[in-house]
């Protein structure tokens, strides 16, 4: 495409930096990278070599992007190596956006965590995880024998898939109840009722266990199903998908999305459930629940890794945990498109 910029035309090149070696063997004067986070140093490498058109009066990058952890490669690149010389950096947080009113800023603070909203909101290079994911997890806060099964409650069962060793079979059984924020407004929180995790077992052995348990308490027309999206496509023991196993058995009432979320957002709106920034608590765990007890204190990532999780035998169980709170509850981050930012500048 072509645009008017400055006092004549210009050839306006769109690439995508999922496949930057496309942009190899082209010579530009400046480039715009969004969302730079989203990308490798390598395809960013790419650009700045690429950015050396002599015609051009002034060679320039401008970089937009959500900061992210100390351990990103922007922070080596915009901190550790920052030059005055050579680039202009510019945090700007989401109370700087004059688009959005501050009163809704600060409604950020009781759907992010605390370190959420300082790197969402504050645009502060903020580590989520510091190796352990459900930093907003505190046994002697969130572990309550008041969340316990409500027959009046619809009931969420929240599944994980997994194959081989020290990968149980993982699943957890919750329900949305009332409750009430510290400033005495009314919202929903999740409250875990029990767990099935069963070691060497696939999916119908977990029906089994419900049945076991739950069959003569819990209709299974009040029972949803939600959880892993590779449930749909691949079976654990069998030639029929497990979701389409629970169908067979009578859970029908399903809310399965195509495709997992990002695992870092997941753990984000896991720990914003678990504590959000002002404070407010909305799950409640039944000390049955010892696995996902366990796990909520210990699953750590990979050394070296942003988002990707060590995986142990507790793992699986916080997974499906979070499956039902990316399911269940509600995302109000998504309503800010800017703030909270990083716009870099390289000539």
């Amino acid at each position: 495409m072509r645009a008017r910029i400055g006092d004549g035309w210009r050839d306006v090149l769109c690439r995508s930096l999922n496949y930057p070696d496309t942009i190899r063997g082209t010579e530009v004067g400046w480039a715009i990278i969004d969302e730079t986070a989203g990308t490798t140093k390598d395809a960013v490498d790419i650009i700045n070599a690429r950015v050396r058109a002599t015609e051009q009066p002034l060679n320039q990058i401008l970089y937009t992007s959500t900061v992210d952890d100390p351990t990103h490669w922007m922070h080596e690149m915009f901190v550790e190596k920052f030059s005055p010389e050579v680039m202009k950096v510019v945090y700007a947080t989401s109370y700087d956006n004059p688009h959005l009113p501050r009163e809704f800023v600060e409604s950020l603070k009781a759907t992010y965590s605390d370190r959420q909203f300082q790197r969402e909101v504050l645009s502060k290079w903020v580590s989520l995880s510091e190796g352990l994911i459900y930093y907003a997890f505190d046994r002697s806060i969130h572990v309550d024998e008041a969340a316990e099964y409500d027959d009046a409650l619809p009931v969420i069962w929240s599944h994980d898939y997994n194959i081989g060793e020290n990968k149980p079979m993982s699943s957890v059984l919750m329900q949305l109840k009332r409750g009430y924020s510290p400033a005495g407004k009314a919202r929903r929180e999740v409250h875990a009722f029990d767990e099935i995790v069963i070691d060497s077992a696939d999916t119908n052995d977990a029906a089994d266990e419900f049945e076991g348990r739950y069959g003569d308490v819990i209709p299974r027309s009040s029972v949803t199903i939600c959880g892993d999206a590779s449930g749909r496509s691949r079976d654990t023991r069998s030639k029929t998908s497990d979701y389409g196993i629970l169908a067979n058995r009578g859970f029908t009432v399903q809310n399965v999305p195509m495709a997992n979320p990002p695992v870092r957002t997941r753990h984000n709106r896991t720990n914003a459930t678990l504590k959000s920034a002002d404070g407010d608590i909305r799950a409640r765990i039944h000390p049955r629940c010892k696995t996902l007890l366990k796990g909520l204190e210990t699953v750590r990532l990979k050394p070296g890794a942003s988002y990707v999780e060590l995986e142990t035998r507790e793992q699986h169980v916080t997974t499906a945990f979070g499956y039902a709170v990316m399911a269940v509850m509600p995302d109000e981050s998504r309503r800010v498109s800017s703030g909270g930012r990083l716009v870099g500048v390289a000539s």
